[in-house]
């Protein structure tokens, strides 16, 4: 089984207060440009795939890897400050493809991802990435989000292209660049796809009869489930121990919520990692979430095509996910008044009538207001069946600097963001609430992508020469 594999490459190293990083340009001859190499034939080790010729590493520009610094520096410059631009030569070149199709990206990110604290993100002139050098003479721009890559196109057989790679850092780009140590990767990505001709495989009768078990139609799979019996912690709090209920979420952030929660059977049944959507890329951090819970049937996109994974979500939308994984009959009586012509009307009247949702103090359900961290937290453990009760939680449990006691969602919070043990408490058919017996720890998410992944994703093909995260 192949599996995907990110291999560390950090290409350059910006150090930002008065420098993006020590050392003078350096690689622009004609014969010693750098150049990034993927090897995409069999028998590779995955952590081989990716190497580098014309490269140098650390400080003193050594030509061998070290220990202290054992990551190749494509480019290193200095002196630069908000207003500057750069751009370097670089070679891309990809062995090993016969009968192969490789697509390859790049683009600029911070070691760290902490955009936040490198650039203003909310700034409209957010420092740029832009490839040029290609047949078409069309140039291709990214930019440094940490999320935008720049396709270099296809490379078949054997084949290099000259590109030249250009970071700008408008000037309006924000002033958080002349005061901080900050790093600036360049990461390169391939998915490889076989092309060798492949010969139509002969039907195999299928025997009948012979009694035992009805066999799994593959046509029509077992709805997806949600886990429903480990409280497991499914959100993860902002560094600095914040949680920031109030804020928004967006529909990438929902997708992985709902990818956490399903069962492992689910999880697998369902797995993809590709999706029609045009604005989620297979290098996405959220790809793997979106894709599975598309395939699964949970997430539909937009009627252009895109299914908008960084922007907020609505209430109506968020009810409507949860709303598809129950077999339930759809409600046509309205259950607030102002959802009666909402596209989304009889997922809220269902969701409504199975108690997953209630309406404002005024009687209304606002369909098309963007919900909060708190209420979606809220809604999803009624979804789950979880009964938290602020009176009956545990002293050992995370705590958050902005969800206290006071609040009417802090319980509700608290439930979403620690793993536990408990006892549900109360007769049947009386208010239940749980008892927490034992905490539990959180789940590294990351990790366990990574490891669903390699059990799931059967010839997967994406590799990345970027750190997990």
């Amino acid at each position: 089984m192949s599996k995907i594999k990110r291999i560390l490459l950090i290409a350059v190293a910006v150090i930002a207060v008065v420098a993006l990083s020590s050392g003078l340009f350096y690689a622009l001859g004609d014969d010693n440009i750098p150049t990034v190499v993927f090897n995409a034939a069999d028998g590779v080790a995955d952590d081989a795939r990716f190497s580098f010729e014309n490269v140098v590493y650390g400080v003193e520009e050594s030509p061998t890897a070290t220990a202290d610094d054992p990551y190749p520096d494509l480019f290193q410059i200095r002196g630069a400050m908000p207003g500057d631009s750069f751009s370097w030569n670089v070679k891309v070149k990809v062995t090993g493809a016969t009968n192969k199709k490789v697509t390859m990206w790049v683009r600029a990110e911070n070691a760290t991802r902490d955009f936040n604290a490198l650039f203003d993100t909310a700034n409209p002139y957010p420092p740029t990435l832009t490839v040029t050098g290609f047949p078409d003479g069309v140039a291709r721009t990214g930019y440094l989000d940490g999320e935008t890559p720049v396709e270099l196109g296809e490379f078949n057989g054997n084949e290099t292209k000259d590109l030249q790679l250009a970071l700008a850092i408008d000037l309006l780009a924000g002033n958080e660049i002349a005061g901080l140590d900050a790093e600036i990767d360049w990461v390169f990505y391939a998915k490889v796809d076989d092309v060798t001709p492949q010969p139509t495989p002969t039907p195999t009768p299928t025997p009948g009869g012979g009694g035992g078990d009805e066999p799994e139609d593959p046509l029509y799979p077992p709805a997806p489930e949600l886990n429903t019996e480990d409280h497991f912690g499914y959100i993860i709090g902002i560094p600095g121990g914040e949680v920031r209920p109030e804020d928004n979420i967006s529909r990438a952030e929902t997708a992985t919520i709902l990818f956490r929660l399903l069962t492992d059977e689910s999880r697998a049944q369902y797995w993809s990692m590709t999706n029609s959507f045009s604005d989620v890329q297979s290098t996405d951090w959220f790809n793997n979430a979106i894709s599975t819970l598309a395939n699964a049937g949970i997430l539909n996109g937009r009627p252009d095509g895109t299914f908008g994974p960084r922007d907020p979500i609505t209430r109506a939308e968020y009810a409507t996910m949860f709303v598809r994984f129950f077999d339930a009959v759809a409600s046509d009586r309205d259950m607030f008044p102002d959802i009666a012509d909402h596209w989304a009307r009889e997922n809220i009247n269902t969701a409504a009538l199975y108690g997953f949702i209630n309406g404002r103090p005024d009687g209304t359900f606002g369909p098309n207001e963007y919900i909060t961290r708190a209420e979606a937290m809220t809604l999803t453990n009624r979804v789950l069946g979880r009964k938290p009760d602020k009176d009956h939680l545990h002293p050992d449990m995370i705590i958050w600097s902005d969800n206290t006691p006071d609040k009417w969602y802090y319980a509700q919070v608290q439930e979403a963001t620690n793993s536990h043990e408990y006892q549900m408490m109360g007769e049947e058919g009386e208010e239940q609430y749980e008892e927490w017996t034992a905490i539990l720890p959180m789940r590294d998410w990351s990790a366990l992508e990574k490891q669903w992944a390699e059990a799931n994703a059967e010839g997967s093909n994406v590799y990345s020469s970027k750190p997990n995260n």
